[in-house]
């Protein structure tokens, strides 16, 4: 090993206690000493760097697997939602479809039941009375027809005008 010494004036002179002197300040090393500690120090800093590039190589490693893992998902999140639109879509479908169905069925039916107790819808009623109102209207002057016309109408919609009623 190394001789402990102290600074003086004149140069270095050795420690009497060693390495316990509290006044040594510098270690010689015999030349072996010195070019061993190198190879060691040259040794610790090769270790390092091989280590941070294992570490960068395996960080880089995960990365690239967790981005993979990532893309695979939001790929099979997207065709799933894209599956549910469509079958979104066709129920909508479907339904719609199915609704149509059943108001076909309720109108069939209405009319069935009207048809039974012999109703006639108001629709064709009204229709029925302006067209003859048009016609009564085409057949006698304005002046007549005007107050045939308003009186047919009326009566249609169910209104009879004051001056109109029978008293």
């Amino acid at each position: 090993m190394g001789e402990f010494v102290k600074k003086t004036l004149v140069g270095y002179k050795e420690a009497p206690g060693g390495r316990a002197d509290p006044e040594f300040t510098h270690v010689i090393l015999t030349l072996k000493e010195y070019e061993g500690q190198l190879q060691r120090i040259a040794a610790a800093e090769q270790e390092a760097r091989t280590t941070k590039h294992e570490a960068a190589k395996a960080l880089q490693s995960v990365k690239s697997d967790a981005q993979y893992k990532i893309q695979a998902a939001e790929a099979a999140a997207a065709k799933t939602v894209a599956d549910l639109e469509e079958e979104l879509e066709e129920e909508r479908r479907e339904s719609a479809y199915q609704c149509g169905l059943n108001e076909n069925l309720l109108r069939i039916a209405r009319e069935r039941a009207n048809a039974d107790r012999k109703l006639k819808p108001k629709k064709e009623f009204l229709e029925r009375n302006i067209l003859l109102a048009r016609q009564q209207r085409l057949r006698t002057n304005f002046r007549s027809g005007y107050w045939e016309l308003l009186f047919m109408h009326t009566k249609a919609l169910g209104i009879v005008p004051s001056d109109m009623r029978v008293r």
